[in-house]
């Protein structure tokens, strides 16, 4: 990832880390990561990338909080409204994939978040059901994302693109 950051500044934006669900990763390897991000001279006042879906959303915030914890997106999110909401006023964002396009949790998800909490994601290689059932998970979705946001809380689809676009600039400091 470091690499393709290198080879296409200012397009791809590395990020590094673990999945919640592999527990073979002990201390030592999330040092080796921190040490690859210091070698790429990258700051490390960074943002947290958090998966944590469903009943783990309520904890992960507890933690961060605690941790003080300022820039955070809740990626893949899929918790219920009380702790969507808790996240929301403790200044964090939240990600939508393609499930919004075609999954009611993920619709009313999309109509309660204030526009400068959003962001998009497609997850991938998640394979997704709906419009995008049988298709290679890729990030020229976002497009379908974000047209299925604009028409779900009623708006176009320029004003989600760039509503979205300056959560996520402001989120990684980009630009």
């Amino acid at each position: 990832m470091i690499e393709l950051g290198r080879k296409f500044p200012g397009v791809i934006f590395p990020a590094l880390g673990f999945h919640p669900e592999r527990f073979e990763h002990r201390e030592d390897d999330a040092s080796a990561v921190l040490e690859m991000i210091a070698r790429a001279s990258v700051a490390l006042d960074l943002p947290l990338i958090l998966h944590t879906p469903h009943a783990r959303a309520g904890e992960a915030l507890a933690i961060i909080r605690e941790a003080g914890v300022t820039r955070a997106v809740f990626h893949w999110h899929k918790s219920d409204e009380q702790t969507t909401r808790a996240i929301i006023n403790a200044g964090y964002f939240i990600s939508l994939s393609p499930e919004v396009a075609y999954r009611p949790r993920d619709q009313d998800l999309a109509r309660m978040l204030p526009s400068n909490r959003i962001l998009v994601e497609t997850d991938g290689p998640w394979p997704y059901g709906g419009q995008f059932a049988g298709r290679l998970t890729e990030p020229a979705m976002i497009k379908e994302v974000v047209a299925a946001v604009a028409h779900l809380r009623c708006t176009t689809f320029e004003e989600i693109a760039e509503s979205t676009t300056a959560n996520a600039r402001a989120l990684f400091r980009i630009g």
